[in-house]
């Protein structure tokens, strides 16, 4: 068997890690999507780590302050080819900086970048004090889900398991990366295409005026019904957190250990 154990998995147009996991399993377990190749082969379960993100989230969180920017850094040099900006992750920096200049000074004062764990390189602190000045940053010891309960907005700049965990958490979130660089497989386009519409994704050219517009009052957008719909047909499909995920974890696995036992009985 085998789990799944980050976003990309289900969504991106190449993504080898699954495919090459896929092929030496019996049962994939997934955050909840399926339709793989061959038919059967993934099983959606609920994960334990999206409860925890319910737990952190939700309306009860109004009046909040800040604006949390959750950032990725990948190798400067490719490790491999998949759907995500190989070699061209200076123009992801490049938007990242544009969004934080284009934003009204009231808002700026409010954003707290949560740069990644692994720096490559790139030297992202220093690039955006310069190019910002005054900027706040998350500290290392704190948790995306403590930053989270604080936050009045979040932004996330790529597809990866961030965006998983704020949209089940459900507080007020904008998308901002380009389908340019990070492809989205044929079969999930209609999920995405429904967070385009809403107006939770969005191109990095368009976020610093979409975060502008909404930080008055995110809250307002966020509970309406097109909102809610579209990241709730997501979270159900890409990040299914559930109270008895234990005991669907444990009906699974009885299951699989009853097919192996007939198997080797066969045998």
């Amino acid at each position: 068997m085998g789990i799944q154990h980050g976003g990309g998995y289900g969504t991106y147009e190449v993504h080898p890690f699954e495919r090459f996991e896929l092929s030496i399993t019996d049962r994939w377990c997934s955050f909840g999507w399926d339709g793989a190749t061959p038919p059967g082969r993934v099983q959606p379960l609920p994960h334990p780590r999206f409860l925890r993100a319910k737990a952190a989230g939700g309306p009860r969180r109004r009046g909040r302050d800040a604006i949390v920017l959750v950032t990725t850094s990948p190798p400067r040099y490719p490790v491999r080819f998949d759907s995500t900006p190989v070699g061209q992750f200076d123009t992801v920096l490049a938007g990242r900086i544009h969004l934080l200049q284009r934003l009204p000074p009231a808002s700026r004062r409010h954003v707290i970048v949560r740069l990644d764990w692994a720096d490559y390189g790139w030297c992202h602190r220093q690039r955006l004090l310069e190019a910002c000045a005054a900027l706040q940053f998350s500290t290392a010891d704190e948790s995306l889900e403590a930053l989270v309960a604080r936050a009045r907005l979040v932004i996330v700049e790529y597809p990866g398991t961030a965006y998983l965990d704020v949209l089940a958490a459900n507080v007020p979130t904008v998308l901002s990366w380009s389908e340019r660089y990070w492809r989205i497989r044929e079969a999930e386009a209609p999920y995405f295409t429904a967070l385009r519409a809403a107006g939770i994704w969005c191109e990095p050219e368009q976020a610093a005026e979409r975060v502008a517009a909404l930080y008055p009052d995110p809250w307002a957008w966020w509970v309406t019904t097109e909102v809610q719909e579209a990241r709730a047909r997501f979270v159900e499909r890409h990040a299914v957190g559930r109270p008895d995920w234990a005991r669907c974890w444990a009906a699974a696995l009885a299951e699989e250990i009853r097919l192996s036992d007939g198997v080797g009985q066969a045998r």
